[in-house]
């Protein structure tokens, strides 16, 4: 068993109890959407509000396949994240961004390396998205991972397509610069306000061959944007970052 198999489940419901939040957006954009888990986050927000509309982006020729033959309400696009306006152009139609969105990127940052600018990808979403949207990310960290176990991933991942990067929480913290972080703030993915709905119960998958890789996550709101349409986070903005129980800290 590898480590993306011990800690998917866990980021993927923290997708699902963002969507399960009740102050949610009747429009989601879900980034590497991959395939579908069950209840998948789409199913969630559809049991909460039927009309939400659900566009999911991937650049795997087989995940958009399988999603065009099996999730027939979800409009999948074509799209690699290291090209948002390559994305944004694909959605202009059929996001209405004069309305708030919820932009899912859960387990996906870590594909991109700094020379792919992560942080000027968001600023392109970001640019076109209403007030009140929100900013779903996930990503595996160093704080709460070994660094043997970080040494060991990203040598597995070194000579792959997409390499595997690890961020600080700080380094994570910034990706939501512009937005205002929702409590708990940046945690520990599985302690996301928990739902016993969709937060898996590790013990039961098996015991990973390795320890498992610290995931954080967090949901932003865009609140605000200034006189020249760009957003902007209010004072009360507090970055919030709480230790994975039992481990240390940034």
């Amino acid at each position: 068993m590898t480590w993306t198999d011990t800690t998917a489940p866990e980021h993927t419901g923290t997708d699902r109890n963002a969507q399960a939040n009740p102050s949610r957006n009747r429009q989601v954009i879900d980034i590497g959407t991959g395939f579908p888990t069950s209840p998948s986050p789409w199913e969630v927000a559809w049991d909460i509000a039927p009309d939400t509309r659900v566009i999911g982006v991937d650049n795997d020729a087989t995940v958009l396949a399988h999603a065009r033959a099996h999730a027939h309400r979800v409009t999948t696009v074509d799209g690699d994240l290291r090209d948002p306006a390559a994305i944004v152009a694909r959605l202009d139609g059929l996001v209405d961004w004069s309305e708030p969105v919820a932009l899912a990127l859960v387990a996906v940052l870590h594909f991109l390396t700094e020379d792919d600018d992560p942080a000027g990808c968001l600023r392109v979403f970001r640019a076109k998205m209403a007030p009140g949207s929100r900013l779903v990310i996930s990503h595996i960290a160093r704080d709460g991972t070994p660094a043997d176990v970080v040494e060991s991933v990203e040598r597995m991942y070194r000579d792959k397509a997409a390499p595997l990067v690890f961020r600080t929480a700080r380094q994570i913290l910034d990706l939501f610069d512009g937005f205002t972080l929702e409590d708990p703030g940046l945690v520990p993915v599985e302690t996301w306000r928990p739902d016993p709905r969709f937060t898996p119960d590790l013990p039961t998958i098996g015991a990973p061959a390795t320890p498992l890789v610290q995931g954080l996550g967090a949901v932003g709101v865009l609140e605000t944007r200034s006189r020249h349409g760009e957003p902007t986070a209010p004072p009360s903005l507090r970055r919030v970052l709480r230790a994975p129980p039992g481990r240390g800290g940034p």
